[in-house]
């Protein structure tokens, strides 16, 4: 990671006084300083800028290259920058094991947009596994998990995100097992 001249303005500056990410920042440096083959980092980007992220993300996968990189993290995006294989664990059960494409295509096919009139958004909600909606104007795009293609709302397919088929991991798990 290359030092900014704001890092250096604050070199004597007492830790407990940092900002959060710059304290993110100096947790990161320490821990690489002893250069070590196994790197195991809980939530690394929290309280990181954005463009502080992407440099974490490209020092990531410069220091992959030739170690072992595990990132524990609820923040999809982290996950996708930065690995090729997941493991989804709850309550230290091993849920799910593979790649992020794999993880991915979980949901393929069961992925759909509908747009609705604002009034009908609490029956899709009730009848779908609602992924996302946002409101525009009179009506709101919602975006659902479904077995089948929905009835209402003009329903239109799309491609599934790696937090879509996380979802339909967890919405597997829920109705009864994976199939």
């Amino acid at each position: 990671m290359e030092i900014k001249v704001a890092d250096l303005q604050n070199r004597k500056t007492k830790v407990h006084k940092l900002s959060g990410g710059m304290k993110q920042r100096l947790g990161i440096a320490q821990t690489l300083l002893n250069n070590p083959k196994v790197l195991i980092v809980d939530e690394p980007t929290v309280g990181l800028d954005p463009e502080e992220r992407l440099r974490f993300y490209s020092l990531l996968d410069e220091f992959s290259s030739d170690r072992v990189v595990i990132v524990s993290s609820h923040i999809v995006g982290d996950i996708e920058s930065v690995c090729e294989n997941v493991a989804v664990l709850d309550a230290g059960k091993l849920l799910y094991a593979g790649t992020i494409k794999q993880l991915s295509q979980m949901a393929n096919g069961k992925v759909f947009e509908l747009t609705v009139p604002k009034a009908e958004q609490a029956i899709v909600k009730q009848n779908y596994y609602t992924l996302s909606s946002q409101s525009h104007l009179s009506n709101t795009k919602i975006r659902v998990l479904s077995d089948c293609v929905p009835t209402m709302g003009h329903p239109v397919s799309c491609a599934p995100t790696v937090e879509d088929g996380y979802m339909e991991l967890l919405r597997s798990l829920e109705k009864g097992g994976l199939k």
